[in-house]
């Protein structure tokens, strides 16, 4: 019997850092939308970086999944199945950023 320690295929860390990277990717916002909007935002002769672009997808996706645990968590103690906007709008609240 032999034993791999990481020295090569999927497993070791080559692995688990992969599959940490996939996990991170499908929790990120479309970055041709992120763009989209932030194009909108600028002069029609702007251009925007990728580097910039992926910056601002990370921000705003961290931003949606703060508001949303926070919203969650109001409708986990009120048993409530479904997070909706109001909820939303409460959590937006709680965390100092009331929404107009």
């Amino acid at each position: 019997m032999t034993e791999n320690w990481g020295g090569g295929g999927d497993e070791g860390c080559g692995g688990l850092r992969a599959e940490k990277e996939q996990h991170r990717l499908r929790l990120l916002l479309p970055i041709a939308n992120v763009g989209r909007i932030m194009k909108q935002r600028l002069p029609e002769n702007a251009k925007v970086s990728k580097e910039a672009k992926e910056t601002m997808q990370e921000c705003v996706s961290e931003f949606v999944g703060f508001v949303t645990v926070e919203a969650a968590e109001r409708c986990r103690r009120e048993r409530q199945k479904t997070v909706n906007g109001d909820d939303v709008c409460w959590a937006l609240s709680m965390l100092g950023l009331a929404y107009v």
